[in-house]
């Protein structure tokens, strides 16, 4: 197996304190539940190993860096440090709170505010409560994809009124979403709907970061790509409500950042 170490690729894996993004990364990188996360501080960061384009002439394994960001508040004006050169989002929220789904509006104004490379993209307010118009981030580009966590946690007779809200914020931010609970693996499994649209996003985040290395090279002209499942896209997904949870845990795991 041949693996391109040239190529630098970053994806931020985001959402408020108590979300599971560290439950998450780590099903993503290790292919296995973590059964005993801890609070992140700062930031924490883990290798993916990502098949590109598998089954094709391009087939390629990348080194992708999953950057685990902290949410303590305490820490909210040093965190510019770890936006630049990002090549996907990860939007993480708790299906149980809804208040953190309201939030993914204030993390990603956030990055787009200290990314000096989408210097020139108006944003929104980003007041916690409120949710502004996907207009605000026409021109971000990058792969990103929502992730909703503790689908063991949530009554089958209220699946429907939830998935229904998170789908309308994943439609506005023009990108898939998926749902899980971080402590089953099988929620993941090879060939589910879950992880086909993680292979999708994730050969996205590998062209940008491509695209990007060649630009930084001089030897061709930026060009936006339309992208599908990310700010701008055309191709806007919405997670079937019917389908929410392809599979039944039959335990569940400790939730935490």
């Amino acid at each position: 197996m041949y693996i391109e170490k040239g190529a630098k690729v970053k994806v931020l894996v985001l959402g408020d304190s108590g979300v599971g993004k560290s439950s998450l990364t780590h099903l993503l990188c290790h292919n296995e539940a973590n059964r005993n996360p801890g609070y992140t501080i700062g930031c924490s960061i883990e290798i993916k190993l990502h098949d590109y384009k598998v089954g094709t002439p391009s087939e390629q394994t990348y080194c992708l860096e999953i950057w685990d960001i902290g949410a303590s508040s305490s820490h909210t004006s040093g965190r510019f440090i770890f936006y630049s050169g990002v090549n996907g989002i990860i939007l993480v929220h708790d299906l149980t709170n809804r208040k953190s789904l309201q939030n993914l509006n204030k993390w990603m104004n956030e990055v787009i505010n200290q990314d000096p490379n989408l210097s020139g993209v108006t944003v929104g307010s980003g007041n916690v409560g409120s949710y502004d118009s996907a207009q605000n981030y026409g021109a971000f580009s990058i792969p990103v994809i929502m992730v909703g966590t503790k689908l063991d946690l949530i009554a089958d007779s209220k699946r429907r009124d939830i998935a229904r809200r998170s789908a309308m914020v994943a439609d506005d931010f023009g990108c898939s979403e998926i749902y899980l609970d971080s402590a089953q693996w099988q929620f993941l499994a090879p060939g589910s709907g879950n992880a086909v649209k993680l292979t999708r996003f994730f050969d996205k985040v590998v062209e940008d970061a491509k695209q990007k290395r060649v630009t930084s090279r001089g030897d061709m002209t930026p060009q936006r790509a339309e992208r599908t499942g990310s700010f701008g896209g055309s191709d806007r997904r919405r997670f079937p409500v019917s389908k929410m949870g392809g599979y039944t845990p039959t335990k569940s795991g400790a939730h935490q950042d």
